[in-house]
């Protein structure tokens, strides 16, 4: 029966080789090629926002090319723009925020200390106080198509 001798590497072997090996694994290329083996993920994001780097600044260059005006005059056009981009940004959302307010039954003119005035006055007596809707509120609440929360609970403690 014939037995296999298991090859062991010395101390000596390693160390001697270990200087040349080390320069070899240091280098971009192979740390480069670890982090694709170890890390296909974040690999992979890491070429993609780099592709997209490129891709940014080659149409950056194109445009500016296109416009015929030089870096200073296009950097002003390009700040331009985009201030009027977040103005128009700013517009939006500050309209979005008050059809919000105004759909869920807020009044923006109206003070916290009305608004509390007017649930504590509806907890006691299920009617509104000043600024009720009046006599159509009370025939969308029947028909269901209330369009506060507060005209729905009045409107469910008026009708039971």
């Amino acid at each position: 029966m014939a037995t296999t001798k298991k090859r062991s590497t010395s101390s000596r072997s390693r160390s001697s080789g270990s200087s040349s090996s080390s320069a070899r694994n240091d280098g971009l290329a192979a740390r480069t090629g670890r982090t694709i083996r170890n890390r296909p993920y974040a690999s992979t994001a890491i070429a993609a926002g780099a592709a997209s780097l490129v891709a940014g600044i080659a149409g950056l260059v194109m445009a500016k090319r296109n416009s015929g005006k030089n870096w200073g005059e296009f950097g002003d056009d390009l700040s331009t723009r985009a201030s009027n981009r977040l103005s128009e940004a700013k517009t939006m959302v500050t309209d979005a925020a008050d059809r919000l307010r105004h759909r869920d039954g807020i009044d923006p003119d109206r003070s916290q200390s009305e608004i509390m005035e007017e649930a504590l006055t509806l907890k006691e007596t299920g009617k509104k106080t000043k600024g009720s809707r009046g006599p159509t509120a009370q025939q969308d609440i029947k028909a269901g198509i209330a369009t506060s929360n507060q005209e729905a609970k009045a409107g469910a403690k008026a009708y039971s």
